[in-house]
């Protein structure tokens, strides 16, 4: 979908291009994203998950409640850096 996943394929070629991974060096490609399952080496990673049946308002819960979480840390001197996964297609079951 349009202008979306042109930005999204130009931002990722630019994060690679950053680290020193060329577009065509595809095990260093999947070693630098399986450092998204290893938090990138923090000492602590949260998953925050919702039923597929919720909606919106539900969404915001959880999404005001991991502000919280994420504010907490900062006060001691931690930087929380999130991340996101989910499906690709809407609505997939």
């Amino acid at each position: 979908m349009e202008p979306f996943r042109t930005r999204r394929y130009e931002c990722g070629e630019d994060l690679y291009a950053a680290i020193g991974i060329g577009r065509d060096d595809r095990p260093a490609r999947l070693r630098q994203l399986a450092r998204n399952v290893e938090f990138f080496g923090a000492p602590v990673g949260l998953f925050f998950c919702l039923d597929r049946n919720l909606g919106p308002p539900q969404w915001a819960d959880v999404g005001m409640y991991m502000q919280s979480v994420m504010l907490w840390p900062s006060n001691t001197g931690w930087i929380p850096a999130p991340r996101s996964s989910g499906p690709d297609t809407p609505n997939r079951r």
